[in-house]
């Protein structure tokens, strides 16, 4: 089972790695990580993924992340990593997609953009004060 959370784990993380304007990523905020996991198992229980759809997720997230990491260790120029790393999230989100119902389809891409929106919010309040990481917000917990 931890295998399979690092599979999904990573993934999400190599994302957030490629698209950092250092030519070195950092490693991932604990946060992060606590994200990417709640984010996985939300998407098993809120789309109501069967097993079969679990390790094909699964598969999908540790393929993405081998190519996430060797596309960090090609060395390109920020621009060009962050080109070919966004293609390759579109490739994913693809994949995802095409094993997902038209109703999880739906609830997925509505738990994206929550995401996303989420990400922006984080990213702001960061930029706004720099020395002092906000506080890590679940979805979920009525607190939005």
């Amino acid at each position: 089972m931890n295998m399979r959370i690092l599979f999904v784990v990573l993934p999400l993380l190599m994302d957030l790695a490629l698209i950092a304007q250092e030519p070195v990523a950092p490693a991932p905020p604990p946060q992060a990580l606590s994200r990417a996991e709640a984010f996985r198992e939300r998407m098993v229980t809120e789309l109501a993924l069967t097993s079969e759809q679990v390790v094909r997720m699964d598969e999908i997230n540790a393929r993405h992340a081998e190519k996430a990491r060797d596309l960090n260790r090609a060395g390109q120029d920020n621009a060009t990593r962050h080109a070919q790393a966004r293609n390759m999230q579109v490739e994913r989100e693809a994949a995802i997609k095409a094993l997902l119902t038209p109703e999880q389809n739906e609830k997925y891409t509505a738990m994206r953009i929550e995401q996303r929106n989420a990400g922006v919010e984080r990213h702001t309040e960061l930029k706004a004060n720099p020395h002092q990481a906000p506080a890590p917000k679940r979805s979920g917990d009525g607190a939005e």
